[in-house]
């Protein structure tokens, strides 16, 4: 978890306002180690998910994912000067995280 919150603190300094970053670790993800975590809370299982079948009637399939994260990685790191430091809102902010 403290790595996502350096990743949106990265962001709030040096990101670019309107862009979208993806905070993730950037490797591929089964797609069961994604969802089982979501749904055992829930008394639900992979099991539990409907297959979808395309207009070809094949099984939708998609078995790893991972989120692009060159924008992010391109970000000056944790402590480095801000972008702007009037316009950052980590910097406008007091409470903030340091």
């Amino acid at each position: 978890m403290g790595d996502a919150v350096r990743a949106y603190a990265r962001i709030l300094e040096h990101g670019e306002p309107g862009e979208a970053y993806h905070v993730a670790s950037g490797r591929p993800v089964r797609k069961a180690e994604f969802l089982a975590p979501l749904m055992r809370p829930h008394g639900l299982g992979l099991d539990d998910i409907e297959q979808q079948l395309d207009p070809a009637g094949n099984k939708l399939r998609v078995a790893r994912a991972y989120a692009n994260v060159r924008k992010l990685a391109a970000l000056p790191q944790w402590g480095a000067a801000p972008r702007n430091p009037a316009s950052s809102p980590a910097k406008a902010n007091p409470n903030a995280l340091p």
